[in-house]
């Protein structure tokens, strides 16, 4: 496996985690309110790891079409 290709897989995991937590950190203000600074830190976050999720799923994309 080519070092672009384990870096790839290496980052899929801390990106998984680092979604569903901000996923789960959103359902939980919808019930409980909290600061419009927390919630928009919170939407940040998710906005950023689908960024880099979408870059991470075009470079796969790329390397897949190369083999």
């Amino acid at each position: 496996m080519s070092n672009e290709r384990t870096f790839l897989h290496d980052i899929a995991t801390p990106l998984s985690l680092i979604r569903l937590n901000a996923k789960r950190l959103q359902k939980s203000i919808a019930i409980e309110p909290v600061d419009l600074t927390e919630q928009k830190l919170i939407e940040q976050i998710i906005n950023a790891v689908s960024k880099i999720e979408l870059l991470h799923a075009d470079r796969k994309a790329s390397l897949t079409d190369k083999d």
